[in-house]
Parts: structure tokens; sequence; C-alpha cells
């Protein structure tokens, strides 16, 4: 007798090996009602004082006074944006990770737009224009 592993004599559970799972729900183009909607949407809000005081309270630890200086003089939506990935950890450089986080909030902002503003269905592939 060889041993070739275990078999399986009855089905496969739902989702075992990628067979027999549930099916991701089929998503339809967004209406044109829910892109003007979305075009409207914009992520960020303006932060409050008390949640200013408390960012800077939970991040006091890892934010350089350059890093805070550079925070008190944001306005608020710059510093909700900032906030919304929570409080400073340990960094090489708190106020590069400040300008980076609202880039990184601000990319978000511009994805749903593009999502918003496109077409229905996927983007078209570009090819180059062929040399005649």
């Amino acid at each position: 007798a060889s041993d070739t592993g275990p078999s399986m004599t009855g089905p496969l559970p739902m989702g075992a090996n990628g067979d027999g799972g549930a099916a991701p729900p089929s998503l339809a183009p967004a209406t044109e009602e829910e892109k003007r909607l979305l075009r409207g949407v914009s992520l960020g809000r303006k932060a409050t004082g008390a949640e200013v005081d408390a960012f800077l309270s939970a991040s006091a630890a890892h934010m350089s006074d350059k890093a805070k200086t550079t925070f008190l003089g944001m306005t608020a939506l710059q510093q909700f944006k900032v906030m919304y990935e929570g409080p400073l950890t340990d960094c090489s450089d708190s106020t590069e990770v400040l300008y980076a986080r609202i880039q990184r909030f601000m990319g978000m902002e511009s994805q749903l737009k593009k999502l918003a503003s496109s077409g229905d269905g996927p983007p078209k592939e570009r090819r180059p224009k062929e040399r005649r």
C-alpha cells in the first residue's frame, strides 16, 4: 500500500481551498445619482479643540517641538486629516509624518473623486499611437 496522504471522501467545506466558497457580490456600476452624491463628498471635517488637545496629549512623547508648532499652525481641516490615523508613534521625523498623513488622506479623497467622475465600466487600456 502506498501512502498518498489523506483522502477526502465527502464534499469540501464551504470556502475550503477556494472551492465551494461564496462568490463575491457582483457590483453594478454606480448610477448617475450615486456619482453626483460622491462628487460632493468630503472625507474630512474640521477638528474640534478637544480633539486637537487629545491628539497633542496622546502624541506628546513622539512629537518634536517643530512638529507641534507645525500642527498648531495647520487649519482645522488639515489637523483632522493628520489625526485621522490616530496619535503619533515613535518615528524619526514627526513633522514629516504629519505631512505624509495629509498626503495619504488627500490621496483617498482624490481616489473617491475619480471613482465618482469615472465612466461606467473598467478603465480603458491606453495604447500608444502607431507612427505612420
